[in-house]
């Protein structure tokens, strides 16, 4: 009996070993092949999970997080569970794509964002990232923001783009 209290106090602090100073989940990417953000800046930020199936991406965001989608793996997503609650009031960036009209309408259309005819082929869209975030809903009309980032994108400037959204604060342009 006195074995198996030591084992479970020995198991219990290696939970606790394991545990302490992991960084809390801030952000779930989801990436086809090499993706969009520099690896080794991935790596230096363990806030955010790298995944590369759907699956994982949905098992991920169970609780609020930032969702990124890298512009490859665009095809992998289900749009009509983004539209569903609770994940549609979670900050969307997609990485590669500095045009949020494009991203959001185009590559991504599950929104209902409609507006003129733009001619892509002549239209820059990237390279940058856009962030797309539900504020408020009314019946069959919401509000939300989009906007895109040009340049090259980098883990920082979308954590701090997504970490506002989280926390609620105003958005630095």
């Amino acid at each position: 009996m006195k074995g198996r209290a030591i084992l479970i106090t020995l198991v219990a602090a290696l939970l606790v070993a394991c545990t302490h100073g992991a960084a809390p989940l801030r952000a779930v990417y989801l990436v086809q092949g090499q993706g969009q953000l520099d690896p080794a800046e991935l790596a230096a930020h363990p806030e955010v999970a790298v995944v590369h199936t759907w699956a994982d991406f949905q098992r991920l965001a169970r609780s609020k997080v930032a969702l990124w989608i890298d512009k490859d793996a665009v095809d992998l997503v289900d749009r009509q569970w983004l539209n569903q609650a609770p994940q549609r009031s979670y900050p969307l960036v997609v990485v590669g794509y500095s045009s949020a009209l494009y991203a959001f309408r185009e590559a991504i259309p599950a929104f209902g964002i409609s507006g003129p005819y733009v001619d892509w082929s002549t239209t820059a869209v990237g390279p940058g990232f856009s962030v797309w975030m539900l504020r408020d809903e009314a019946g069959a009309s919401h509000g939300a923001d989009m906007k895109g980032y040009q340049g090259t994108p980098t883990v920082q400037a979308i954590l701090e783009k997504t970490d506002a959204f989280l926390e609620e604060r105003p958005i630095d342009p």
